[in-house]
């Protein structure tokens, strides 16, 4: 079984997400998702914290594969990218 940031380099290109993109759909700072990326830092945090970030992961790539919405149309500006970002996570988790 791969671990987190396997699968994060994973699925984030076949979504078209960039640093930024998987931070805000993590909802975590911009750093922290840097690392988990660049530097294959598995999340850290208290049980739950890292239960909320495993199932992101999880949604995130159930998104991509039967989602689509995915990956990110590239038309979208910036700041229509954080819009559709969070409203398709939003979306996914009710």
């Amino acid at each position: 079984m791969k671990n987190f940031c396997a699968r994060l380099n994973e699925v984030a290109p076949k979504g078209d997400f960039t640093v930024a993109d998987l931070s805000r759909w993590f909802d975590r700072p911009y750093h922290t998702v840097w690392f988990w990326v660049n530097k294959s830092r598995e999340p850290r945090g208290s049980k739950l914290q890292r239960k909320l970030v495993y199932g992101r992961l999880d949604l995130l790539e159930r998104a991509i594969r039967f989602n689509t919405k995915l990956p990110i149309p590239p038309s979208l500006n910036q700041f229509e990218r954080v819009e559709y970002i969070e409203k398709l996570r939003h979306d996914l988790e009710d």
